[in-house]
């Protein structure tokens, strides 16, 4: 068969490859995997017998396959008639394998199906696996082409042996040319390829998602990646041995496709079983399932199996598997060179060796299996060391001053400009104007004045923002269907209401006395101004979580009114974690990050996820941390996402009052009296007395019911990342600095970190837990006999609870401790809080904890870190000022009068909203330079 069109089939294969290979990492076998593995199958089974048609556009494809006559060694088509490698190998061609049986078919179709299993057993498993096992597969393949075609190296005999000119310096130079010294070559070439491969691949930083000895295992699961290992070789050498004796291009790529469909019916089969077997199990699925994706996969999927056992028959079963792996460890290997020196990639080994690895063994391997010029090793060298000199005058990060010195600097600027742009009015003129340049063509609403009158006392007069973004979205709805749509809601479970008639202000009964009383105290709030607004009826959540969920499509569509007029809406009960946490991906922008890579892999961090709101591993921007759309990872790292929601969401885009929401939600935000008052005091203990320790009672709660909530949820993994058992290769990455030396980023052991620090760390309760994740649960942490006092420590860890922000929040916020808070909610009150100024933001990653709180405590005699005393000086005084400025700022800016003035103005721009009228009511100056009130059209005491 004519080989011109081999290059071509090659690139085929490359391309192929890398588009499965990114795939996977994005959808491909994410839920339901045995279901996506059959129709992948059967799929490019499918695509393989289409494809089999247009063989005849390949150059050299229709010519008949003679199998007396031996393929030239020239691995990657490339080789000229004349080329010396050629020359040397022309009589040492591997013969043909023998032919095969009835049986090759059954059992690479059973070889697949094992390596599948084994693949989604892993997959289970992630975060306990050892990477860089599969780019040895070049390797194994070689070992095994060695040992079965060893005829193929035996040296050709001498042209003259008889001559009496020869002498051993002769012998020696056959012998170094020969084909023994070539193969030789050739294994430590694609031995160093996998190696460097192996290294590039392998310099990742964890997630944080939690691998627990009592129910995982990190030997099993290394097994099962040496055994898919193991499979991988094994179906690639009966693959060829089964299609070498293909007639021609066309049969063997139908014959592939047979392969891939039987295959799939297999893949089936095994899936309906272990549907039966797990119906009343838990089950683990890493994202939504496309059937385009599906579609797509699967044709990318044939063109990569038709090509690839092509040109792994035109050459040798090592040959494609080699090449691939070789582009993969330079492109690995290329990016970590090229982002070297920052927080993730700063160990200089770590980025030469697998750079200058691969290089070489690439141009080892390339030279003896296609005799390439000069040229392209000369330019194969110079990249290289382009790409080192270029890391080398980058160097590491290094900071003449701890990062976070310059955080708390610039938040102490930016604290200094919020309260500028808030403050600026000091009469009603001054606030009108700068209403009507922050809202250009907009009046301000009805009854301004009153409101200007109320608020006079508080410190934030003109910035809302958040008020505007709740409600931008509403202004697409017209007030009929806004007025509608509020009126359905008060019949949904779990939500109260609240009725403004005639300036008197009433609720209904929620039939819980806490509930009750919140909506009294929201309905004595809303009393001190109810004159002032027209009549509307409020439907209020009291519950921690948001409730209204609307797709992204839902939310800027016309169907809301149409399911409004028809009185029915979206409202599912029973929702599970899985499908809760797709309809909150399904809400987030269509270009997001969210939407593009519903697949995580929870074994490493999510670069991505992290660097458009962190400054290295610590967060700088906080708006953009609230961004969950951005960060797919966080559906199996916060439990909000990986619990059964106790109220059902709405998927419908309507006007519902709640406490807080993420992102992907769309109430309103409203202040609740009971969450920013009922509060325990703080201790008398100043600053100075407290612990010089940060504190961490995880509570257990009244139920545990899956172990995934115990390895990727916030307070368990922060828990096992502080006082879980550490192996030798868990490691964190911390800012030092020793005395007259920059501070840099290195890695070390968390064990080692942990102990650098004082640490008070502990899970409560437990009492009422029952079940076995429960028992796990106490096994790993233990539990503490009594309740401690957080505000005794200086440090206080603060995360979210699994439905909501956390409920100590304020507390520690109005103490004289420092809050490191950790929370994906907003609320109403969270953009007037500056992080770093008020309290300390902790990435729900914890990357960057380690560094945070040993900038605040120091390491002067404490631990050596990395067997060096680093002796970092503690910033106590930053710690206390952060904890000062909180309390008085909390005491200015979120006191009930503020609440008052919060909810007064929303109510304001609410009203106007559901008013018929509302592009003619409002507070604006006329041209005479008048203040005109029109006021609301619809039952208004104006």
């Amino acid at each position: 068969m004519a080989r011109r069109g081999l290059p071509l089939i090659a690139l085929c294969t490359l391309l192929s490859f890398a588009y499965i290979h990114v795939s996977l990492e994005k959808h491909w076998l994410a839920e339901q995997p045995r279901l996506s593995s059959a129709l992948t199958l059967l799929l490019s089974g499918f695509f393989c017998f289409v494809l089999s048609f247009f063989t005849r556009l390949i150059p050299g494809a229709e010519d008949r396959i003679v199998h007396d006559t031996h393929q030239a060694e020239d691995s990657i088509g490339l080789l000229s008639p004349s080329s010396p490698v050629e020359a040397r190998f022309k009589d040492t061609r591997p013969p043909l394998p023998e032919r095969p049986d009835q049986l090759s078919l059954p059992i690479i179709v059973v070889l697949i199906v094992v390596r599948l299993e084994a693949l989604h057993a892993v997959n289970l498993q992630r975060q306990c696996a050892t990477t860089g096992i599969e780019p040895f597969l070049p390797f194994v393949l070689y070992v095994f082409d060695i040992f079965t075609t060893r005829r193929r190296w035996v040296g050709p005999d001498p042209l003259d042996p008889d001559d009496p000119w020869r002498n051993i310096f002769d012998e020696i130079r056959e012998w170094f040319t020969g084909p023994r010294v070539s193969m030789s070559l050739t294994g430590v070439a694609i031995f160093f390829i996998s190696l460097s491969t192996s290294m590039a691949s392998g310099y990742k930083t964890p997630s944080g998602y939690a691998c627990l000895h009592p129910i995982d295992s990190r030997t099993n699961v290394v097994f099962l990646q040496f055994l898919g290992l193991a499979l991988d070789a094994t179906i690639c050498v009966c693959l060829w041995r089964l299609l070498m004796w293909s007639r021609s291009a066309k049969q063997r790529i139908r014959s592939s496709g047979l392969v891939l469909v039987c295959s799939g019916l297999a893949m089936a089969i095994v899936s309906l079983v272990a549907a039966f077997w797990a119906s009343n199990q838990e089950t683990f699925d890493f994202g939504s399932w496309s059937l385009i994706d599906t579609v797509v996969d699967g044709f990318a999927f044939a063109v990569f199996a038709a090509s690839g056992v092509w040109w792994m028959c035109e050459t040798s079963a090592p040959v494609p598997a080699t090449i691939i792996t070789m582009c993969l460890g330079v492109w690995s290997s290329g990016y970590l060179t090229l982002y070297y020196g920052d927080w993730i990639r700063y160990s200089l080994s770590g980025a030469y060796f697998p750079l200058w690895f691969i290089t070489f063994a690439s141009i080892l391997y390339i030279r003896y299996q296609a005799g390439i010029g000069k040229f392209l090793m000369m330019v194969l060298i110079g990249t290289t060391f382009i790409a080192t000199f270029r890391a080398s005058i980058r160097g590491r990060d290094a900071f003449p001053r701890h990062p976070l010195s310059d955080l708390i600097y610039k938040a102490n600027i930016e604290s200094d400009r919020y309260r500028a742009r808030v403050a600026t009015s000091k009469s009603l003129h001054v606030a009108l104007s700068t209403y009507e340049e922050l809202h250009p063509g907009r009046a301000a609403p009805p009854n301004f004045a009153e409101w200007y009158s109320q608020a006079q006392g508080t410190f934030v007069i003109d910035d809302f923002a958040q008020i505007d973004a709740d409600l931008a979205p509403f202004w697409n709805m017209s007030p009929d269907t806004l007025r509608k749509g509020a009126n359905i809601l008060t019949s949904v479970p779990g939500v109260h209401t609240i009725t403004i008639k005639d300036g008197q202000v009433t609720h209904s009964d929620a039939g819980d006395e806490g509930q009750n009383r919140d909506l009294l105290d929201l309905v004595q709030l809303i009393e001190r101004f109810s004159v002032h607004l027209p009549d509307m009826v409020l439907p209020v959540n009291l519950g921690s979580a948001p409730r209204i969920l609307p797709s992204w499509g839902t939310a800027h569509s016309k169907s809301t009114a149409e399911h409004i007029s028809s009185g029915h809406i979206r409202y599912r009960e029973n929702v599970e974690a899985k499908d809760y946490r797709r309809m909150q991906w399904a809400a987030c922008p269509e270009d997001s990050a969210a939407r593009r890579n519903v697949a995580w892999k929870n074994e490493e961090l999510c670069e991505d996820c992290v660097k458009e709101h962190s400054k290295g591993p610590i967060i700088y921007d906080r708006d953009k941390a609230f961004e969950t759309c951005s960060q797919p990872d966080l559906g199996y790292l916060h439990e909000f996402y990986m619990t059964n929601p106790k109220l059902a969401p709405i998927q419908e885009m309507l006007p519902l009052f709640s406490f807080a929401k993420t992102e992907s939600f769309k109430d309103i935000l409203i202040p609740l009296p009971r969450v920013m008052q009922d509060e325990e005091p703080d201790t008398t203990w100043g600053f100075g007395r407290r612990f010089d320790s940060l504190f961490y009672q995880a509570d257990l709660g009244k139920e545990l019911k899956s172990s995934q909530i115990l390895r990727g949820s916030s307070k368990y993994r922060l828990l096992e990342l502080l006082a879980g058992n550490h192996v030798s290769g868990d490691v964190a990455t911390v800012v030092v600095g020793e005395p007259l030396a920059d501070f840099r980023y290195e890695r070390v052991k968390i064990s080692e970190a942990n102990k650098v620090g004082h640490l008070k760390v502990g899970l409560r309760g437990g009492d009422e837990c029952e079940g076995d994740y429960c028992k796990l649960a106490k096994q790993l942490y233990g539990t503490d006999d009594e309740d401690a006092e957080p505000l005794e420590y200086r440090y206080i860890v603060v995360l979210d609870e699994s439905d909501g922000p956390s409920k100590q929040f304020m507390r520690t916020l109005r103490s004289k401790s420092v809050p490191f808070v950790s929370t994906i909610f907003r609320t109403w009150y969270t953009e007037r809080l500056q992080p770093w100024l008020h309290y300390v933001p902790i990435d729900p990653r914890f990357q960057s904890l380690h560094t945070t709180y040993l900038f605040f405590t120091g390491t002067e005699d404490r631990q050596t870190i990395n067997g060096v005393d680093t002796n970092m000086q503690a910033r106590t005084k930053d710690g206390e000022y952060i904890a000062q400025q909180g309390q008085k700022w909390a005491d200015q800016v979120l006191q009930q009068k503020d609440m008052e003035v919060y909810l007064f103005r929303l109510l304001l721009e609410w009203g106007r909203l559901i008013d018929d009228n509302r592009e003619v009511v409002g507070f604006r100056k006329t041209d005479e330079g008048k203040l005109d009130n029109i006021g609301f059209s619809q039952g208004a005491v104006s």
